[in-house]
C-alpha cells in the first residue's frame, strides 16, 4: 500500500517503530505512517537499527515482543539487548513512546517479557492511550490518540448481501478471545427453524484448530476458515454478517471491533466502561454487550436484535481518520523529544 505522505515545512525526525514495516495486510501500523507528514521518516526494528541506529524517538507496541522466543537463552539474551536499548536512549536523550493497546498483555509467556516490560514503562517518556475511557486510568505523562477506523482502506472491495441471522468472529484465533465458548453458546441456541449460522474466520495454530472443530461437533450451522485472509476477503466474509461477535473476557480496544464497525455490522463485546463509551460515540444499535461470560441468551438476544432491528444511520466514527491518527502521533513524537531534551 502506497503512502500518502503530507508536505510540512516542520523539522523532520525519525522515528525507530518497534514492529516490522507495514506489509499490505491490515495492521495498526499502517495507521500513523500512511498519513503521515513528509517530515517524520519512519525505520523498523531490528537490534542493529535499535543499537546504532540514528533516531529520535523509539515507539514500542506491545514491549514484551522484544524478548519473545520459545528458547529461554535467547529470551535472556533479548532481554539484556532491551537494557541497552533503554540505557542508549537514556543517555542519547531519545524519549521511549509506548502505545498502551491493552492495560495488560493478553498472555505472559515468562518472568522476563513482564521485567522487560516493566524496564520500558519506567523509562517511558509519553504514554498513548488507544481510547478515551483509558485516560483515567492510565499514567499521568498520557496522551489519547483514538484507533482509526477502516472506511477508506476498504471502501474499493466488493460487499456480501447480509444473510439474516448469520454471525460472524474474525480475526487471529487466540486462547484469550473464547472462541471455543461462542462456539459453546451458539450451538445452544435452538436450531427452531430459525436460519442461524456462525462462522469463524481467522489464523489459527493446530491445537487450537482441533480443539474448535471438536466444541462445533456436528453441527453443521458452523463453519471455520482457518487461515488468514487479504481484505478483499474479510470485507465479503464480514459483510455477509448481521452480527460481528467479540467474546473475549473483557475488552479494553480492538481493532477488530473497529473493522466491523467501519463496515457497517453491529458489534456484540463484553460489557466495559470501554464498550459503553464506544457505544455512545457510534450511535444506537451498534454496540451490543454481554456479561460475564458469553452464553446462549445474550448471544440470542444480539443477534436476533441485530437481524432484525438494525441500526438505520451509519456509526459516527468521526475523529477517526487516519490522517487525523497520523498527525497526532506526529505531534506526540515532537512533544516527548522536547520534554527528552528539555531534562536536566
Amino acid at each position: 500500500m502506497s503512502s500518502r505522505r503530507r508536505t510540512t515545512s516542520t523539522s523532520p525526525i525519525t522515528v525507530l517503530q518497534s514492529t516490522n514495516a507495514p506489509d499490505g495486510t491490515t495492521r495498526y501500523i499502517d495507521q500513523i505512517v500512511t498519513d503521515a507528514s513528509d517530515a517524520t521518516r519512519f525505520v523498523y526494528f531490528s537490534w542493529s537499527e535499535a543499537l546504532f541506529g540514528r533516531w529520535d524517538a523509539f515507539h514500542v507496541h506491545w514491549p514484551e515482543t522484544l524478548v519473545t522466543s520459545p528458547r529461554p537463552a535467547v529470551r535472556a539474551i533479548k532481554s539484556g539487548l532491551v537494557w541497552v536499548l533503554v540505557q542508549r536512549a537514556r543517555l542519547l536523550r531519545r524519549p521511549i513512546v509506548r502505545t498502551l493497546h491493552n492495560l495488560e498483555p493478553h498472555e505472559w509467556h515468562s518472568r522476563i517479557e513482564h521485567a522487560a516490560m516493566r524496564l520500558i514503562d519506567r523509562h517511558t517518556t509519553t504514554f498513548i492511550l488507544i481510547n478515551r475511557h483509558g485516560s483515567g486510568e492510565g499514567p499521568k505523562n498520557a496522551v489519547t490518540i483514538m484507533h482509526g477506523h477502516y472506511r477508506s482502506r476498504f471502501a474499493s472491495h466488493p460487499r456480501s448481501t447480509t444473510e439474516p441471522g448469520l454471525a460472524i468472529f474474525f480475526g487471529m484465533i487466540k486462547p484469550y478471545k473464547n472462541v471455543g465458548k461462542l462456539i459453546e453458546a451458539f450451538r445452544g441456541i435452538p436450531a427452531d427453524g430459525a436460519h442461524r449460522r456462525l462462522r469463524v474466520v481467522g489464523k489459527s495454530d493446530p491445537q487450537t484448530r482441533q480443539q474448535l472443530t471438536t466444541v462445533a461437533a456436528d453441527d453443521d450451522r458452523v463453519s471455520f476458515r482457518f487461515e488468514f485472509v487479504d481484505d478483499e476477503s474479510l470485507v465479503r466474509e464480514v459483510t455477509a454478517a448481521s452480527l460481528a461477535v467479540l467474546p473475549y473476557t473483557e475488552l479494553y480496544n480492538s481493532g477488530v471491533a473497529l473493522v466491523a464497525l467501519s463496515l457497517g455490522i453491529p458489534i456484540l463485546v463484553p460489557a466495559s466502561a470501554s464498550a459503553t463509551e464506544l457505544a455512545r460515540e457510534v450511535g444506537e444499535g451498534w454496540v451490543h454487550t454481554f456479561t460475564g461470560e458469553i452464553d446462549s441468551m445474550q448471544l440470542a438476544a444480539a443477534l436476533e436484535a441485530a437481524t432484525l432491528h438494525p441500526p438505520t444511520a451509519e456509526p459516527q466514527l468521526d475523529g477517526r481518520s487516519w490522517e487525523t491518527v497520523a498527525a497526532q502521533h506526529e505531534a506526540a513524537y515532537r512533544q516527548a523529544i522536547a520534554i527528552k531534551r528539555g531534562d536536566d
